[in-house]
């Protein structure tokens, strides 16, 4: 058997960095062997790529560190080294999936139509749901993995909130409605169409453009006309809405959390 150390990459025990050795197969191709070329961060996603195979092919339930660590070849130290448990895993996947989200969004460049842009960002969204439903569910579906993300992990979601904030503070008047408050009503309106989709409930609904209506329909309820701003003062509102943001959409009249 070869033994690979995950501090140092030196094979056939000719070196340990920690002293933590991990079992490889014959042909020295075990998963966590990706520590000895690319560092700490690419046996980190090797870890959790293999955590969401266990969550997807075998269901929530069968996530343990023991079989983990199993799958991946290696001890249960290592796991435990990375993510302390668990919840470290969970908390993990939670705000990796996050991540794939944001990138979504903010991949999206600004035009001179706040409109056309917050649609267009909803429709990133649910494209982002349809590519990865795992993560969807992951994100979203507080049962799915059996264990809740840490308070911390679920602050860190509000990023994800304040790019669609800041997409709706361009909109221009918003009348005596705050951007979290329109913001929180367009995305349960376009989550709920994503679920619906998702479970194949949405037949004859041709996509994205019933979206598209569906957005346009919130906008036009609330009197928003969303024809913009100065492109300088939605700026330094985004801004203002990113330091501030809640993921508790904002009653009329209150003011944000």
């Amino acid at each position: 058997m070869t033994l690979l150390s995950v501090d140092t990459g030196v094979v056939n025990g000719a070196r340990v960095g920690s002293g933590v050795m991990v079992a490889a197969s014959a042909s020295g191709t075990a998963p966590v062997e990706r520590e000895r070329r690319g560092g700490r961060e690419a046996m980190r996603a090797t870890v959790l790529e293999e955590a969401r195979r266990i969550v997807v092919g075998e269901g929530p339930d069968a996530l343990t560190v023991r079989r983990l660590a199993d799958r991946l070849g290696c001890s249960t130290i290592i796991v435990y080294r990375m993510f302390d448990g668990k919840q470290g895993v969970v908390d993990a996947l939670y705000l990796d999936a996050f991540g794939r989200l944001e990138a979504d969004l903010s991949a999206l460049r600004r035009t001179g139509d706040p409109r056309a842009d917050l649609l267009r960002l909803t429709v990133a969204y649910r494209n982002g749901a349809l590519e990865r439903p795992d993560d969807y569910r992951l994100m979203f579906d507080r049962g799915y993995l059996g264990i809740e993300p840490s308070e911390a992990a679920r602050e860190r979601t509000n990023q994800s909130f304040a790019i669609l904030c800041a997409a709706v503070a361009r909109l221009g008047d918003l009348g005596t409605h705050t951007p979290q408050y329109v913001a929180g009503l367009v995305w349960s309106a376009v989550h709920g169409a994503v679920l619906l989709e998702l479970g194949g409930l949405l037949p004859g609904v041709r996509q994205p453009h019933g979206l598209r209506l569906l957005v346009g329909a919130v906008l036009d309820g609330l009197h928003i006309d969303g024809r913009g701003q100065p492109a300088a003062e939605g700026r330094v509102q985004g801004r203002r809405v990113r330091d501030s943001v809640s993921t508790r959409a904002v009653e009329p009249g209150s003011s944000p959390a």
